[in-house]
């Protein structure tokens, strides 16, 4: 029996788009900062040495280009890494000129790449949000007077630019950073002590990370209405460093378990509910990155269907 072309395409296909639907069940791997050292969990297993010989490991994003980058926070400088082989630190991506050079960054933090494809990176130390081009070129430092130290950076699925501080959230608005969430509500219905990190729901709702141990939580805003406070991490005894929104939509968060002085990574649903140990047997973790997620089911759906209008297309042809 002769199978056309068409036929045998979209037979091709489909178990492409099986294996999608099976790949979309799992998570990307997982990289997280901890102490000098960059681990990975790719869901089953942890490697607690996958990157070595960081100068006291942070921020972790990736590129465009799917490359991990990771900083590294005592030398003052960013490298990057192939994510599936890992490896030591070679040469930096973002180097270190002086404390007096205006294209160096001082105390890298919390970094993202944006939309504009510049890598933006949270300085603890300079007190601005500190911006490098796809080659590691200083673009530009971008800050105001509301900035205080800033420990973390993250867009909102609108291309807003955020930064947390020990001020609050601050929100840039072209020009400079300006208040979006202060540390506290001026009606007194929070108060964030130690703010940490700063994610968003594809709905658009804000959830704040409070890092400060008796007051160690996560709460929730719908644009900066606050709702309330969702996981009271200090009653869970975990104190907290990072915390992101993973593929699947869920709150991920990495600390030390208090009764076990264990580093952990825990997950949530974003209603607070569903708490579970994503991760465990780390030693003091901070941030965290998934790897950029394979093409996702749908899109393939869309490549049949296409796919299949060119066959009848062809077929009305003949």
């Amino acid at each position: 029996m002769r199978v056309s072309r068409c036929t045998f395409a979209l037979l091709i296909l489909a178990g492409v788009f099986l294996a999608g639907r099976r790949a979309d069940a799992a998570l990307p791997n997982l990289f997280i900062s901890d102490g000098d050292n960059v681990d990975l969990f790719n869901g089953t297993s942890l490697n607690t040495s996958f990157i070595t010989s960081m100068d006291q490991a942070s921020g972790l994003a990736f590129g465009p280009n799917g490359t991990l980058y990771a900083a590294s926070l005592d030398d003052a400088q960013v490298y990057s890494f192939n994510p599936t082989t890992g490896g030591t630190p070679g040469t930096p991506f973002v180097t270190f000129f002086g404390s007096n050079d205006p294209r160096s960054v001082q105390g890298p933090d919390g970094m993202i790449w944006g939309p504009d494809g510049n890598l933006y990176i949270a300085d603890v130390t300079a007190s601005n949000v500190h911006l490098f081009s796809n080659t590691g070129a200083s673009v530009a430092s971008i800050g105001g007077t509301i900035l205080g130290q800033p420990v973390n950076v993250a867009f909102n699925h609108s291309g807003q630019l955020f930064a947390v501080d020990n001020n609050g959230v601050e929100q840039y608005n072209g020009s400079e950073f300006v208040s979006y969430i202060p540390s506290v509500s001026a009606f007194g219905s929070y108060t964030l002590n130690v703010p940490g990190a700063v994610a968003f729901s594809s709905a658009g709702d804000a959830y704040v990370l409070d890092n400060s141990g008796a007051s160690a939580a996560i709460l929730k805003f719908t644009g900066t209405t606050y709702d309330g406070q969702i996981v009271d991490l200090n009653a869970d005894n975990f104190a907290p460093s990072d915390m992101i929104v993973g593929p699947d939509g869920k709150l991920y968060v990495s600390g030390i378990d208090d009764n076990t002085s264990e580093g952990e990574v825990l997950d949530f649903n974003l209603d607070g509910t569903g708490e579970s140990v994503y991760v465990s047997g780390l030693n003091n973790p901070t941030y965290m990155a998934f790897a950029a997620p394979e093409p996702s089911a749908s899109l393939l759906a869309f490549a049949g269907l296409g796919l299949v209008g060119l066959c009848r297309s062809r077929r009305r042809a003949t």
